[in-house]
């Protein structure tokens, strides 16, 4: 391990192993004709030199990291094509070690809200939460990871009693968002304190549980190894390439409408069958079991980048029966996050608003469940920094997205009490 102080901060460069990114450039392509889509669509399926962002599945913009080789090779392409494009980031590797900062000042070798942590300080944090909170906390195993790794969460309720509603809250499906654990662990503890007298209606109700991080093997590989790693760890059959993507491996439109990969090199593959993915099964076993005797009256599945509030269906462009709720309380969330730092976000069904998706966690949620308040916030930005958010928007992440959740909380538990 290499250490680094820089202006008080702490620098931590995790491994000689671990992959730089110096003078990587990300672009943001301008697509207009569908045949240019088709292009980068295949280059997004078959070319492992470039790393989209966002997926080529619709007009409009995308946005690719290339590496200094590959940077001249690609923009000629995108040239000859008439495709504009514009450097949204110059030097990934500079974010990425300021995403690795710690605050020396404050919280030296120790865990920080307003930090990025590392996977087994977030677990001790988590145990030290519960036991600083016992009449409101427990930490319970939801899932087991491919590396045998436990899935963590806390629930909060009043009294530390079995109530009859459940809030069920995940992040980190996808290993490089980190933003979305952040936010998570920052919403979880600032609703016993900030927030406390707005969430208390709800946890006199409901049971809350808070999940931070849905894929631990994935995001301690991106500590180690690959910032920019996206799925699971699970070694793929009779293929080099290792990965699930565990968004597209639960069994709600599973495979349906080219909206996940069959390759497994690809970062939208859905594995070999829906629940291929240990982190998918055990976790999906755990929420079925709730309810089956509680009311699960929300599902909440944190994701980032582009400021979106997605609902389903993300498989099929229909609507689904319950799409007017869905968009109504879409809109009442987006305008409570909006009014403290004016963030905008775009609320809708996945497929109408981004692209398909299918096997994804809110169809499931909606579908097998019938939670009809299960939604995927895109979380900051829409692309300045994408995927490596400075720390220092931890905390207007957390207060903004805490102001959508309580709404979205509210709303979801007043409906359920009043059937």
């Amino acid at each position: 391990m290499t250490l680094l102080f820089v202006n008080n901060y702490l620098v931590v460069f995790i491994n000689a192993d671990y992959k730089t990114f110096h003078n990587d450039k990300v672009l943001r392509l301008e697509v207009t004709k569908e045949d240019d889509l088709r292009y980068l669509a295949d280059e997004y399926e078959n070319n492992r030199d470039l790393d989209f962002w966002t997926e080529p599945f619709r007009l409009g913009n995308v946005d690719v990291r290339v590496t200094p080789e590959v940077y001249p090779i690609f923009t000629q392409k995108l040239a000859e094509r008439g495709i504009h494009f514009e450097i949204m980031i110059s030097n990934v590797q500079e974010l990425v070690e300021a995403q690795l900062q710690r605050d020396n000042t404050t919280a030296p070798n120790a865990f920080s809200l307003t930090q990025y942590n590392e996977w087994q300080d977030i677990q001790d944090y988590m145990d030290e939460f519960a036991a600083a909170n016992p009449s409101m906390a427990t930490v319970i195993t939801v899932g087991r990871s491919y590396g045998n790794r436990d899935i963590k969460g806390v629930k909060l309720t009043a009294g530390n009693t079995r109530k009859p509603y459940v809030i069920w809250i995940q992040a980190g499906i996808h290993a490089r968002e980190w933003i979305a654990p952040a936010t998570c662990l920052w919403m979880m503890t600032h609703s016993l304190d900030q927030f406390a007298s707005d969430w208390a209606p709800i946890y006199q109700q409901a049971e809350v549980i808070w999940i931070p991080n849905l894929n631990p093997d994935g995001y301690i590989y991106t500590r180690t190894t690959d910032r920019m790693w996206r799925k699971t760890r699970r070694p793929n059959s009779g293929s080099s390439c290792v990965g699930t993507d565990p968004n597209r491996n639960y069994p709600v439109g599973y495979g349906r409408n080219d909206g996940s990969s069959s390759s497994p090199c690809s970062d939208i593959y859905r594995g070999p069958a829906f629940y291929s993915e240990p982190e998918i099964r055990t976790t999906t076993s755990t929420l079925t079991n709730i309810a089956n005797s509680q009311t699960v009256v929300g599902f909440m599945d944190l994701h980032s980048y582009s400021q979106l509030w997605l609902a389903p269906w993300g498989y099929i462009t229909a609507n689904t029966q319950n799409a007017a709720a869905q968009n109504s309380l879409g809109q009442a969330a987006t305008a409570a996050l909006r009014s403290w730092y004016g963030t905008s976000y775009t609320y809708g069904p996945i497929a109408q608003v981004l692209y398909t998706a299918s096997g994804g966690s809110v169809d499931w949620a909606y579908g097998e469940l019938g939670i009809v308040h299960s939604y995927t916030p895109e979380l900051r930005d829409t692309g300045s920094y994408g995927f490596i958010l400075p720390p220092s928007q931890i905390t207007p992440s957390g207060e903004e997205t805490s102001s959508a959740l309580l709404v979205w909380a509210q709303r979801s538990l007043s409906l359920a009490m009043n059937k």
